[in-house]
C-alpha cells in the first residue's frame, strides 16, 4: 500500500479497531457524496450508498477477504460505491 497513514489506518481495522472505522468513514465521507452527485442521486441517497459501502468494506477486512496490494482503501470504497450506485 503506497500511503503509509492509510496502511496504518488499515492494520487497524485489521485489529479490529472501531476507531479507525470512524476515521475511514469521517475520511472519505464528504469526497464520497461529492463525487456520487454527478449521477444525480440526492444526498440522503448517496449517504445511505456510503455507510452500505463502508459496512462492506469493513466485513471483507473483518472477513480477511480484502487485500489492498493493488489498490487503496479508498479506492475499494469508491468501487463498491460505484456498484451500489449502479444497482441503485
Amino acid at each position: 500500500m503506497k500511503n503509509t497513514s492509510t496502511g496504518k489506518l488499515y492494520d487497524r481495522l485489521l485489529d479490529g479497531d472501531e476507531l479507525a472505522l470512524v476515521e475511514v468513514y469521517d475520511m472519505y465521507k464528504a469526497e464520497f457524496v461529492n463525487f456520487f452527485r454527478k449521477y444525480h442521486i440526492n444526498e440522503q441517497s448517496i449517504l445511505d450508498i456510503y455507510q452500505d459501502s463502508i459496512i462492506v468494506v469493513y466485513q471483507k477486512i473483518c472477513c480477511d477477504r480484502l487485500n489492498l496490494t493493488s489498490s487503496s482503501l479508498k479506492t475499494y470504497l469508491f468501487g463498491i460505491g460505484k456498484n451500489k450506485v449502479y444497482d441503485y
